[in-house]
């Protein structure tokens, strides 16, 4: 029976294997010198340069007085340790200024806080421009308020409640405004107006300012502190039709210059802060109807280091563990998330929460997907 389940979804894999071919070619790809090139990979226009020197502590700096704001390393991760109480701030410095390169329309990351709902913060990028002002730019993510408040709250407004997302990758829209004003938009939905009018280039990349955020009426509202992994910076000079690979997962934009292959990560299924599973059996399906059968299918188990639940910064961590989802053909998918977890080792669980999440990639399906059958 197995056997007659991998024969039905050969179609999907030999898509991954083009897939992976294209990304073996595209890594031959020439780099980009030069002060604007750094390490930036072309691939016709689109362009991403790496970041990984933002992900390392030792490069920054909290600047003095922000007694509500810590920072310190978790292997590839900055972890930054906030208190979000009304009228705390803190500002995070480079030590060494970054220029902005002159072809960048975009500066991203991933990011993930832990999970109480009340904990939020603004997360604003401090950018000085080439006439020596400085400028708060909002980010945006698919756990953000909106593009023009810059407030992370870890989740979104589903159905008059907050739902809670896992890892997000954060944009600054300013910087793609500024490449290409919009028609009808306004300069200060992406900024924090400083009275010097519109930012004038080049720009220089300084740090970040986070502030403390509540929801009232919220019991643990004041004063709580929360963590937050930051990690995968990146410039970037992206657009949907010069993508290699574009697509919109669980109604988040993805590249596949930065996000090669579609995924979730236990974090999405983690939206109680009082629950702390240890064991996790996550088994997926994708359908290319919602009321249809799948036409993939595949589990994955993981199991969160004992005592884990003891630190939420140390679980938090745990959670950002993917769960992948190789579809890469055109269409609309519905993936289907069933998670059994537990707090100890047994094959009880304690709770079983099922989500489903839309998968979109723009374009012609290459050909006609084949179901798995109901008795399989």
């Amino acid at each position: 029976m197995m056997r007659r389940s991998q024969g039905s979804i050969l179609p999907v894999l030999v898509s991954l294997r083009l897939f992976a071919g294209y990304i073996l070619l595209c890594a031959g790809s020439v780099l980009a010198g030069g002060p604007d090139g750094g390490n930036a990979r072309l691939q016709g226009a689109a362009q991403v340069q790496l970041l990984p020197e933002l992900a390392q502590a030792e490069n920054w700096q909290v600047e003095k007085g922000t007694g509500a704001l810590s920072l310190a390393q978790r292997e590839n991760s900055l972890r930054i340790s906030f208190n979000t109480g009304a009228g705390n701030s803190g500002t995070l410095l480079l030590k060494t200024p970054l220029p902005i390169p002159t072809w960048a329309t975009g500066f991203t990351f991933l990011g993930c806080k832990d999970v109480p709902r009340c904990t939020q913060m603004d997360i604003l990028l401090l950018v000085k421009d080439g006439a020596g002002n400085q400028y708060k730019f909002y980010t945006n993510s698919g756990g953000t308020e909106s593009h023009a408040s810059g407030n992370y709250m870890g989740a979104r407004w589903y159905n008059g409640a907050l739902e809670g997302v896992g890892q997000v990758r954060f944009t600054v829209p300013a910087l793609k405004y500024l490449a290409s004003p919009p028609f009808g938009q306004g300069p200060t939905q992406f900024y924090v107006d400083a009275g010097t009018g519109l930012p004038k280039p080049p720009y220089t990349l300084l740090g970040f300012y986070i502030g403390g955020r509540y929801r009232e009426g919220w019991v643990d509202a004041v004063n709580v502190s929360t963590t937050l992994y930051l990690h995968d910076f990146a410039f970037t000079r992206l657009e949907p039709k010069q993508a290699r690979f574009y697509y919109s997962f669980n109604d988040q934009e993805h590249y596949g210059e930065l996000d090669p292959v579609p995924y979730v990560t236990l974090a999405d299924f983690v939206d109680n802060q009082n629950l702390y599973g240890r064991t996790f059996q996550v088994i997926w399906e994708v359908r290319d109807n919602y009321a249809g059968q799948p036409i993939l299918m595949g589990n994955k188990n993981f199991t969160l280091p004992t005592g884990s639940k003891d630190t939420s910064a140390d679980y938090l961590w745990h959670l950002l563990q993917r769960i992948e989802i190789p579809v890469f053909d055109p269409g609309t998918y519905w993936v289907r998330f069933k998670v059994r977890w537990a707090v100890a080792d047994t094959i009880i669980p304690d709770r079983i929460i099922v989500k489903d999440f839309r998968l979109y990639i723009p374009g012609k399906q290459a050909f006609d997907k084949p179901i798995i059958p109901a008795t399989e």
